[in-house]
């Protein structure tokens, strides 16, 4: 069985263009077993092998473990986009991940607060520690609002498609749980 590690949603439309909702398919990738082997190793030295999964599921919906910023980790550091080796972004996203686990436990935020604030960042952390701490699509979504001024842009991703009709806010990924545990249940598989 290949584990899946990855998810990309392509269409077979030539030059690149966005393909209509009908013409979208899930397509898995699978993480080597070198790449999977350097993030158990680091989050060994990080103190968290037990969310060695998580760390996978992390990387499936970032890059689906292809290119140098893996875990596009770069932006966590103030840097811009892809600016990090393949080994800089393993040890900056297990140890970006292991922070925000510690945080998020420390403000009584929930597993899925802390996988939303690997995208939005930790101050998403605090937004939903003050709202008690318990994931919803719908902070999630207000919180990204908030922050794109209402700015809306296309998204055809089967999730949002099926949700919305195809957007999310300007800022971040509002999906982005759904992705990540929809990156679990094939790593389950």
């Amino acid at each position: 069985m290949v584990l899946a590690a990855g998810m990309s949603w392509v269409s077979e439309r030539p030059g690149g263009q966005e393909p209509a909702a009908a013409e979208t398919e899930y397509v898995p990738y699978a993480l080597d077993d070198t790449l999977k082997e350097q993030i158990r190793v680091q989050a060994q030295i990080e103190g968290i092998e037990e969310k060695v999964n998580d760390l996978y599921a992390l990387v499936m919906v970032e890059s689906g473990g292809s290119g140098e910023d893996v875990f596009q980790a770069s932006e966590s550091l103030g840097l811009k986009p892809d600016s990090l080796s393949r080994d800089e972004s393993i040890q900056q996203g297990v140890r970006y991940y292991a922070q925000l686990l510690n945080e998020g436990s420390a403000l009584g935020a929930d597993q899925d607060c802390i996988f939303q604030a690997y995208n939005y960042g930790k101050d998403f952390l605090y937004y939903a520690a003050d709202r008690g701490g318990t994931y919803s699509f719908e902070m999630a979504q207000e919180y990204a609002a908030q922050k794109a001024d209402h700015a809306r842009v296309d998204y055809n991703n089967p999730i949002a498609v099926s949700e919305n009709g195809g957007w999310r806010y300007a800022y971040g990924n509002m999906f982005y749980v759904q992705l990540i545990h929809q990156a679990l249940d094939a790593l389950d598989e």
